[in-house]
């Protein structure tokens, strides 16, 4: 990134601007004909106090031209709202932007170009107030490099691309390699953006110059909108190795390189599992097989109401007042999933120490569950405490997967029945519902973070630890958002200062399915 030196001045009035020695920007780029100099105003208005500072740090940290003061000096007024208030104070050809527009400035290093899709208005006072935003169907695209930073609802336009390339996708991630690992997130990218646009993409040349839709990507793309298919797709989901890989996988328990290894071995659906005697099975994957029916069909969102209301009244009987919430796929809206995630905070430090084993002991007592996976023993650890670790808290003498975070966890099978869930609840599944049911445990100050990292999606994450990381020298996690620069935590409250801690427009947890 290309990065201004910095400088402060005093203006003679007493206004402190922060001006970059060198401001110099294409007409283009700065929005201001016949200009070569940008001068930046924030408008306060719907801004929070500690959004709006940390705004300015970036600002000043990235050598951008601010001021505090209106005046006709000013090229770009950013703002979260329309401020046609403010035109008869600024110069003509000003143009009115959203903070979408400044943080997309902060990652390229330099004030963007203005486009419609930062534009509020643009100041023109010979002819008329609003310049009209136009849409032709066959021009190109643009997005902001990060998903994080671009909303990418479940409903989008392009799903007769992005299936293929999800696909695709998990072809590569069966291969179990380094370089399958590669293509496959580059396929997830590629698919990632097409997810995020407005419309229907109809010709290639609208999206083969977008970040992320790489040579291989565009070729699949074009192939699909000039004959209808892609021929690389149709080979390769109808290979017969492909179609037992998908089989397989999705045995609970087993990953590419074991179900690659049980292929080889002639081992193709569950059947032929269930009747190998051979196989060296862990724990998981013996309860996977044994109840592969019920652990692999997909749970309906009727189902996870149910589950989530018994799960917690349990957890209320142990600990009033504990906050119970769905997280993962199902809090950004999708209709089914293969296992329902529950975030679990209280405002009372010492319970939070102690809560999840007590919950788990207790549904023990219930009857209910078939197998816990459990971690626990990490919460008062932070993000600055190191990376992935693994825990030795385990029951049922398993012990605990690799974990990305230090948050207490409990990994479940339970086995619910009509004393559990009541006589005569209506669900589309016979009863007992078999199902995988994830506790994770977050202390009340943390949160907030937890709740944005467990909601996802996966690609959301991984853009959202990668922006912060080389746009903000800032580190994220499940536990808290920590400025590398200053050596401090930046607090949040809610999901919303989460965002602003980082410069980034909120999006809602259905605008995060990357």
């Amino acid at each position: 990134v290309n990065r201004h030196k910095r400088a402060v001045r005093q203006a003679s009035d007493g206004e402190k601007t922060i001006e970059p020695k060198n401001p110099k920007l294409s007409d283009s780029a700065a929005g201001v004909s016949g200009s070569c100099h940008y001068l930046i105003y924030i408008d306060n208005r719907k801004i929070s106090s500690g959004h709006l500072a940390h705004l300015k740090t970036v600002a000043k940290r990235k050598g951008f031209a601010l001021t505090d003061t209106i005046s006709d000096q000013i090229t770009h007024v950013v703002s979260a709202l329309r401020t046609e208030d403010l035109t008869s104070k600024c110069r003509p050809n000003c143009e009115f932007v959203t903070i979408e527009w400044l943080t997309n400035s902060f990652v390229e290093g330099k004030p963007t170009q203005v486009t419609d899709r930062y534009r509020w208005f643009k100041h023109t006072p010979s002819l008329s107030l609003h310049v009209p935003v136009e849409h032709k169907e066959d021009a190109s695209f643009q997005l902001p490099d990060y998903e994080c930073q671009r909303p990418t609802p479940l409903n989008h336009h392009n799903h007769h691309l992005t299936d293929a390339l999800e696909l695709l996708e998990r072809y590569n991630e069966h291969l179990g390699s380094k370089e399958g690992d590669t293509r496959a997130l580059a396929f997830r990218r590629a698919s990632c953006v097409l997810k995020s646009l407005p419309r229907k993409v109809t010709h290639i040349d609208q999206v083969n110059t977008l970040h992320c839709i790489g040579k291989h990507s565009a070729h699949v793309i074009e192939e699909i909108l000039t004959t209808g298919s892609s021929s690389e797709v149709e080979e390769r989901k109808n290979t017969e190795w492909f179609q037992c890989m998908e089989v397989l996988t999705s045995i609970y328990g087993c990953g590419p390189a074991t179900a690659d290894k049980w292929y080889k071995r002639g081992l193709k659906n569950i059947e032929d599992i269930r009747a190998c005697g051979e196989l060296d099975l862990t724990e998981i994957q013996r309860l996977g097989i044994q109840y592969f029916e019920q652990l692999s069909c997909s749970i309906p969102r009727s189902e996870v109401v149910i589950i989530t209301d018994f799960i917690r009244g349990e957890v209320e009987k142990c600990y009033p007042g504990t906050s119970v919430e769905v997280v993962g796929g199902f809090r950004r809206g999708k209709q089914s999933g293969h296992d329902i995630d529950l975030l679990l905070t209280h405002c009372d430090p010492s319970i939070v120490a102690i809560m999840l084993e007590s919950i788990v002991e207790h549904l023990k007592k219930k009857g209910c569950v078939i197998h816990i996976d459990l971690s626990v023993g990490h919460n008062g650890e932070t993000l600055y405490q190191g990376g992935a670790h693994k825990s030795n808290h385990t029951s049922q003498g398993q012990r605990s997967r690799v974990t990305f975070d230090h948050l207490d966890k409990a990994f479940c099978i339970l086995s619910l029945d009509e004393s559990h869930i009541g006589p005569g609840t209506a669900t589309p599944n016979s009863l007992p519902l078999i199902r995988r049911v994830d506790l994770i445990v977050s202390p009340s100050e943390q949160y907030p973070f937890a709740l944005v990292s467990w909601t996802g999606s996966r690609q959301f994450n991984r853009s959202l630890r990668r922006y912060a990381t080389k746009e903000l020298n800032m580190t994220v996690t499940a536990h808290g958002v920590y400025d590398v620069a200053q050596g401090t935590a930046i607090p949040a409250k809610t999901e919303q200062e989460v965002f602003s801690s980082l410069s980034l427009p909120y999006f809602e947890p259905w605008d995060r399915n990357c």
